[in-house]
């Protein structure tokens, strides 16, 4: 034991000199091997037109000796799918590309499943053994039938199935107030007002859109934005169609700056009180997308920490699809509103059909549910009196769409 300082302080040379008259010193054993699991190339974030996973990564060899083996795992949500080996020459410096089984996995929106890989290399001790193990998240990205309407009323994207794209995890596409348009309240909104990530680009994705290949489908949004140019930036919105399952995107709208302004009123924090505030635009689609059955769409917004943008009422249909969802939405009727007590629904229907109506509230929550059978009008009384005061919505499911009605209880 060495006391020389006191206070478990060691004299090191000391020490070494007492040790070496009894030992002979040698250097540590380092290892010098190091392999690298470089890239996870699939699954990417987003699995778009398909519920097969095809696993496929790089590793590099980062030591001084060639590999003629490594063994693979595959585990997904902590359960293992895969052990394997590889038999090969892997060179000093060299990447091996490589594919593992593929698999399957339930098609369930919104759930962000876990994928991990690991590469060992038998009876190799390596100075680095973390960097042999990656990590991707992912999801499956829901499939559904024309026509599509966003139904933001709901008040949560999940509903129909809309992921969100935000690399940065600040300001990003949220559901917000809004006012000037009728029969909806909730609208979605990029908060860019002095959002301070400058070009920070945030994607609204919609699920995959099934078509009827021998119809002329159209694009239909409402958007409201103010421009303030502060520091000679702007803000813009751009929305690209894909019909190959997100690898390439075609642009049908870019607006940013002045020409993406609704409205010359200044306003801090901007938010659409009045119909004047809004703009309309169709979009024909077909000549983007060459006949597809699948397709998705994609909204961006380019941050120029100008003003916030809102986009709302967005459907895809042909022109009779969108004539009559505007009739069936015309149809349903809600008295009183605002209600305190008991609130009078009325639809009238074009054909009999079976009705699911959901009562939700401002958090996205089905509070109660109904269902009728071969109805084509429908008058009934719902019951609010133990509802909290606040915004709720009435989301109607018939076999000509979904449809959103929003009220105010008291």
């Amino acid at each position: 034991e060495d006391n020389t300082f006191g206070r478990g302080i060691i004299d090191c040379y000391a020490a070494y000199t007492y040790l070496s008259q009894s030992h002979t010193a040698t250097n540590p054993n380092i290892t010098t091997n190091d392999l690298i699991l470089t890239k996870i190339h699939e699954p990417s974030p987003i699995i778009f037109c398909s519920n097969t996973v095809n696993p496929n990564f790089s590793v590099t060899n980062n030591g001084t000796e060639t590999l003629d083996s490594i063994i693979f795992t595959l585990i997904l949500n902590g359960d293992l799918i895969e052990t394997s080996t590889w038999y090969g020459t892997l060179n000093v410096g060299d990447t091996l590309n490589h594919a593992l089984t593929s698999f399957t996995i339930s098609e369930i929106d919104s759930l962000e499943n876990e994928l991990q890989i690991k590469a060992t290399v038998p009876h190799w001790e390596e100075i680095d053994i973390y960097n042999n193990s990656m990590m991707q998240r992912f999801s499956i990205h829901k499939q559904i039938e024309a026509p599509f309407i966003e139904t933001f009323e709901s008040n949560s994207f999940s509903t129909m199935h809309w992921k969100i794209i935000n690399n940065d995890d600040e300001a990003s596409w949220e559901l917000s107030e809004s006012y000037g348009l009728e029969n909806s309240y909730i609208s979605a909104k990029a908060a860019l007002f002095n959002y301070g990530n400058i070009y920070q680009k945030d994607k609204l994705l919609t699920p995959n859109i099934q078509l009827n290949n021998n119809s002329i489908y159209y694009l239909n949004f409402d958007y409201a934005h103010q421009h303030r140019n502060v520091g000679g930036r702007k803000d813009s919105l751009i929305i690209e169609v894909s019909s190959d399952c997100g690898s390439t995107y075609k642009t049908v709208f870019r607006e940013g700056g002045s020409s993406l302004s609704t409205t010359d009123t200044l306003d801090m924090n901007f938010q659409p009180l009045y119909n004047t505030h809004w703009e309309h635009k169709s979009i024909q689609l077909n000549e983007f997308i060459n006949n597809e059955e699948f397709i998705q769409l994609k909204f961006t917004t380019i941050n120029g920490g100008q003003n916030n943008l809102f986009i709302d009422n967005i459907s895809v249909a042909t022109q009779e699809e969108f004539s009559a969802l505007e009739l069936q939405s015309e149809n349903i009727l809600l008295m009183p509103n605002p209600a305190k007590s008991n609130i009078k629904i009325m639809w009238d229907g074009n054909q009999r059909q079976d009705i699911h109506i959901d009562l939700i509230d401002i958090s996205g929550r089905i509070i109660d549910r109904k269902e009728f059978t071969s109805t084509k009008k429908l008058a009934l009384n719902w019951i609010i009196s133990e509802l909290e005061t606040g915004y709720y919505f009435f989301q109607f499911k018939t076999e000509d769409g979904m449809f959103t009605k929003s009220f105010v209880k008291n």
